[in-house]
């Protein structure tokens, strides 16, 4: 008796495993599609924000406004379930001996940012689509270290400047988050131009 009920057990699972295999099928693939989808979002996000740094060079007092409509673009058009937030630390010079900082805080909430640059510490919260913009000396042909923070984030920078070339110091933080996945990426790249 018992192992007549083991069998008809066995046979009624078997075949709810049967009956359900096409959508389980269908569901991991969608998954798969899902986190597939996002992770090219995700890298296309990055490097196209470095894009309009680039794109942006001729015209360097440009970068920070080109900077910003791009990202107000890609909140209001990219996926709605995904959690996009960016922090953006743009350095330049334009034939000076200052040195021009951007902060541009997309984080979706207002933060606490921090730069500390040749021994000077400025801090300030910033709420969402904030940009702050300052000017610090510094000695062409110098080498710095730059400490960036906001938030739990926190970052050592170099920046290399030249003696006879302008230059723009980018630093790019994203982070995407959706119900299956979260991803964050940071990097610094530094363009230097023909004076």
């Amino acid at each position: 008796m018992k192992a007549q009920a083991l069998i008809i057990f066995a046979v009624i699972v078997g075949l709810a495993i049967f009956s359900t295999a096409p959508y389980l099928s269908s569901f991991s693939k969608s998954i798969f599609w899902d986190i597939k989808v996002k992770e090219l979002i995700f890298e296309n996000m990055f490097e196209e924000t470095f894009a309009s740094v680039e794109i942006s060079l001729n015209n360097i007092s440009s970068i920070p406004q080109n900077l910003f409509n791009f990202l107000d673009f890609i909140r209001v058009k990219t996926l709605k379930e995904v959690s996009k937030e960016v922090a953006l630390l743009i350095v330049s010079n334009k034939s000076s001996s200052k040195l021009k900082f951007t902060i541009i805080n997309f984080l979706t909430y207002s933060s606490s940012f921090s730069i500390e640059f040749n021994q000077s510490l400025r801090s300030k919260i910033l709420n969402d689509r904030e940009v702050w913009e300052f000017q610090e000396d510094y000695t062409p042909g110098k080498n710095y270290t730059i400490y960036f923070s906001f938030g739990d984030n926190s970052f050592t920078l170099f920046l290399n400047t030249s003696s006879n070339k302008d230059l723009v110091f980018s630093f790019v933080f994203l982070s995407l988050e959706s119900r299956n996945s979260v991803q964050r990426k940071f990097e610094q790249r530094i363009y230097y131009l023909n004076i």
